[in-house]
Order: C-alpha cells, then structure tokens, then sequence
C-alpha cells in the first residue's frame, strides 16, 4: 500500500494536519482540502487512490462531492470512505453507495485497517455472454465498465467453464439466444458450477422468461430499453 494517494476532505484544519502527519506516517501520499471545491481541484491534478471524505461540511458536503465524481448509476468512479459520526453512521449507510465507514472520533488502527481493506478490493468481474460482435453487447459492456466492472466476453460452456476456473465473476449476463446450443440448456449448465447473479436478456423480441427462470436464471429482463436496464438490475442485487 505504500505511496497510494489519499485525498482526505474535512472542514477541520486540525483534523486534516493530524490525518494528513498519521498516513504520511503509515507510507502514503496524503493529499488534504478543507471543502468540496479545494477537493475538486486536487482530482484535476491528477487520480487518487482513495477518498477519505466528510460528509457534514458547510456550504457544499460530502453528498455534493458524490454527486460530481459518481457514474450515472451512483457509484463513485474511485474508493471513497466516509468520515461520521456514531449518531449518523446507521442511517447513512442506507443513504449512499461508498467503499466503508470510520467512526468520529477516530480509532486509528481501525482507520488504517479499513483503508486497506477497501485498498485491496479487485473490481468487481461479470461474464457477458453473448457476442463480441454485437453492437448491443459492446453497449452493455461499456456501460458496465463504466461502472468500474471488468468484463470477460464468455463463449459458449467450454469458454465458461474455462474462465470460471481461472476467476469466478461476481455476476453472470447473457443473451438467451446463443449460437453454440439453447439457451435453457446454457443457463443449466452454467448454474452446475456457479451461483453467482445471473441476469438473461433476449432481443430477440421473443419471450423467454419462464424457460429462463426455470433453468436457473435469478432474473430475466427481456429486451433490454438500453444498456442500463442490465446495470440497474445488477445495482438490485448490490443493495440488497
């Protein structure tokens, strides 16, 4: 973990001098702003690492700062942890989708534990089935990317079976209509080793929900309205 940048906001001056000395301290590279817009400037010069971030700041707060560096669907495009107090803590972890919590007043052991934890986070894989030729399944996967995903395009059972034993990924998608076999029998074969999420689709215009969900699909989303119809059905399943 040492020399990974931290960007630590806080309205406190004291705070963010004895934060700024503690990671310093520990390896890092600390970086300090008293406000939302100091904090804004900091990520023009370049990416972070981590945002330790407090949420209760005069003028623009912690949920302003959310709202400019998170994607569309509300994840924020780099590790944030939020700074609170004991009285919010419960309620805000309802409110906003962020990588962890610490307490105020700090526990600095727990701090640093809880930094590197969320440091050591690998993205989060999905394997898209369907088509690396498809413009809609290129779609699907820039969006998903865009959401901080790694995307593995899956072929087939054989091309399944050979990524999962390498890597299981987090969430499964895939077109129902495959060129390889039925999509029924892809889905069986594919729940034989894995429970992970598994999210079909079809634009086919056809209706294979009841085929889908019998097999062993978690969910299936029809003709999807755009590529963030997948997205937010996999956002369903992080918040739950």
């Amino acid at each position: 973990m040492s020399g990974k940048k931290i960007l630590i906001v806080d309205d406190e001056p004291n705070l963010l001098d004895f934060l700024r000395i503690r990671f310093s301290e520990e390896g890092y590279t600390p970086k300090t702003a008293e406000s939302v817009e100091e904090a804004l400037e900091v990520l023009k010069e370049g990416p972070v690492d981590l945002v330790m971030l407090d949420i209760r700041m005069p003028e623009r707060d912690g949920f302003d700062f959310l709202r400019v560096v998170s994607t569309k669907h509300g994840k924020p495009r780099m590790p944030v942890i939020v700074m609170t107090g004991r009285s919010e803590f419960e309620s805000l972890t309802r409110e906003i989708a962020v990588d962890g919590f610490v307490n105020k007043p700090f526990e600095m052991p727990h701090v640093f534990r809880e930094v590197k934890r969320v440091l050591s986070q690998k993205k989060k894989t999905v394997f898209l089935a369907d088509s690396e030729r498809s413009g809609q399944a290129q779609a699907i996967a820039e969006e998903l990317r865009e959401e901080c995903f790694q995307v593995f395009f899956i072929n087939g059972v054989s091309g399944f079976n050979e990524c999962w034993a390498k890597q299981p990924a987090d969430y499964i998608v895939m077109e129902y209509e495959q060129n390889s076999m039925d999509g029924e029998e892809m889905i069986m074969e594919i729940r034989k080793c894995a429970a992970a999420p598994l999210i079909v689709y079809s634009y086919s215009g056809m209706d294979f929900r009841e085929k889908s969900l019998r097999a062993g699909a978690s969910v299936y989303v029809g003709k999807p309205k755009s590529p963030s119809a997948i997205m937010n059905t996999i956002r369903e399943f992080e918040i739950k």
